[in-house]
């Protein structure tokens, strides 16, 4: 823990955990409903348009009635992954590759790519499923058991 000098405010680190109920408020989303469909565009998966797809996938939610919202899921490694969702954003291009922090790297693409060659492991993200459920997967294709 950081030292704070008494009657000095610490820093606000944009990083911190928020609650969701806070999140929701500090954007003014009082009427933000739960979602009753997820689906999956694969002109919203496109690596060439939206670079953020490279390393996971895009999924629309929606609540009927309403608009729907974007959630990202991406893999940095086999076994980590992280979750981006702000109810706010509308189109799969408003999320960038780009790291919230940049401190080796700019983009989680190349994070994971210099991370692979410095293992020296070979790795893919799969996603199957369509409809009502999907399946997101990372890791070595040959150890999969359902393909």
């Amino acid at each position: 823990m950081p030292y704070v000098t008494p009657g000095i405010r610490a820093p606000i680190d944009g990083h911190t955990f928020i609650l969701p109920e806070d999140f929701f408020a500090e954007k003014n989303l009082s009427s933000f409903n739960s979602p009753d469909t997820c689906s999956f565009n694969p002109s919203d998966n496109d690596p060439r348009v939206v670079p953020a797809a490279t390393t996971g996938a895009i999924f629309r939610l929606c609540s009927h009635p309403g608009p729907g919202t974007i959630l990202l899921i991406q893999f940095v490694r086999p076994n980590v992954w992280r979750i981006r969702f702000d109810p706010t954003k509308r189109a799969a291009i408003e999320y960038t590759d780009f790291n919230s922090r940049t401190i080796i790297i700019d983009t989680l693409a190349a994070l994971r790519k210099h991370l692979d060659e410095v293992e020296g492991v070979v790795w893919e993200t799969a996603l199957s499923g369509a409809g009502q459920f999907f399946s997101l997967q990372a890791g070595y294709p040959a150890m999969w058991i359902c393909k």
